[in-house]
């Protein structure tokens, strides 16, 4: 048995993977070029708004909405 299948916390990691990059394929397409530029790209908050033409608060929002709905799929993992 590798490894891989046998260790929790591996398997832990990859099922967050996996939920994440579920939730992140059925997110609107400005979500998701949000969430790239600020964890993908690093950009700042306020470079984000002025590419995309919306407020802060709407981007803070909008990344809280995503975050929540991460949440129930992984709060038994994580």
């Amino acid at each position: 048995m590798l490894k891989v299948e046998s260790d929790r916390l591996i398997q832990d990691w990859l099922y967050a993977s996996q939920v994440i990059e579920l939730m992140f394929a059925l997110e609107m397409d400005n979500v998701q070029r949000i969430i790239k530029a600020r964890y993908g790209q690093r950009r700042t908050w306020i470079d984000i708004s002025m590419s995309e033409h919306v407020d802060v608060r709407t981007l803070s929002r909008w990344r809280d909405d995503f975050k929540n709905k991460l949440k129930r799929p992984l709060k038994k993992v994580l």
